[in-house]
C-alpha cells in the first residue's frame, strides 16, 4: 500500500488519528466538524473493510492507537475513549488533563500529548493515571512548525508530527526517551498537501503518515530508513 483514500462517510470529514494492529489491520477517526458525529473506519490489506458511527463523547479524534484489541481516541479533553473493535462497545477513561495526542508505550501505559508536552499514562479501572513525564523540546517552532497533532511511538522512540498551516508544510520529530531529538523528516512541497494530521507504525521499519489534501484525505506509507529516525 501506498496510500489509502478515507472517504467522508456519516457527515465526519474532519481527518483525525490513524492507528495499527500489527496484522495489516488499519484503523483510523474522523469526525463532524461540530464533533457531535465519529466514525472509526477499519481497513485491511489495503482495502475498506467496514466503519461504526458513534454519537458524542469522541470529541475531535485529534489522537488513536491501538492495544490490546482496543483503540483508544484521545478528544482534546480529559476523557480518552476505549473502544473493543470485536464488539464496537465504549468505555470512556478519565485523565488528569487535556489529551490532543495518543500512543500505546508498554503493557498498560501510554504516551499522552498534552499541548506541549508528553506524559506517561497507567490505565486502570477506566482512569489513567499520570506515571511519568518526559521534557521535550520543539527547536522548528520558531521557523512556523508550532502546531502539534498527533503521537506515536515505535522500538525507544517517540514520533511527533508538528504542522505549519501558512505554508502547508509539516514534520515528524523523533525523540528518545530522555527527550532528546534523534532524527526528523519533513514534507516535501506539493500544492495539494495541507496537514500531516497523525502518524502510526505498521511494523518497526514501515510508517503510515495520515494528511489532508486538496483531494481527500489519505493514508500513505513511508518505509525506512530515514536516517538517524529509526532505534535498532
Amino acid at each position: 500500500m501506498t496510500s489509502l483514500k478515507v472517504p467522508n462517510l456519516n457527515g465526519c470529514s474532519n481527518f483525525g488519528g490513524i492507528a495499527c494492529n500489527g496484522k495489516n489491520d488499519i484503523y483510523c477517526i474522523k469526525t463532524k466538524q461540530d464533533d457531535t458525529v465519529s466514525t472509526i473506519y477499519v481497513f485491511k490489506d489495503g482495502k475498506y473493510k467496514g466503519s461504526r458511527k458513534f454519537t458524542g463523547k469522541m470529541g475531535h479524534g485529534n489522537g488513536l492507537t491501538f492495544h490490546d484489541g482496543k483503540v483508544y481516541v484521545a478528544t482534546s479533553s480529559n476523557i480518552i475513549q476505549s473502544v473493543d473493535i470485536s464488539k464496537w462497545t465504549r468505555v470512556s477513561l478519565s485523565a488528569p488533563f487535556s489529551i490532543g495526542g495518543i500512543a500505546h508505550y508498554r503493557d498498560d501505559e501510554f504516551l499522552v500529548r498534552s499541548g506541549s508536552k508528553v506524559y506517561i499514562l497507567k490505565e486502570d479501572d477506566n482512569v489513567m493515571y499520570k506515571v511519568g513525564s518526559i521534557e521535550i523540546k520543539n527547536p522548528f517552532k520558531e521557523n512556523g512548525y508550532s502546531v502539534a497533532q498527533d503521537i506515536c511511538y515505535n522500538n525507544g522512540r517517540i514520533y511527533l508530527v508538528y504542522s505549519r498551516l501558512d505554508k502547508k508544510k509539516n514534520c515528524i520529530l523523533a525523540y528518545d526517551l530522555k527527550g532528546s531529538i534523534r532524527g526528523s523528516i519533513f514534507s516535501e512541497e506539493s500544492p495539494e498537501l495541507f496537514e500531516w494530521e497523525t502518524a502510526c507504525w505498521v511494523d518497526k521499519k514501515t510508517m503510515l503518515i495520515g494528511a489532508n489534501t486538496s483531494t481527500g484525505d489519505f493514508i500513505f506509507t513511508k518505509t525506512a530508513p530515514f536516517n538517524a529516525f529509526l532505534n535498532y
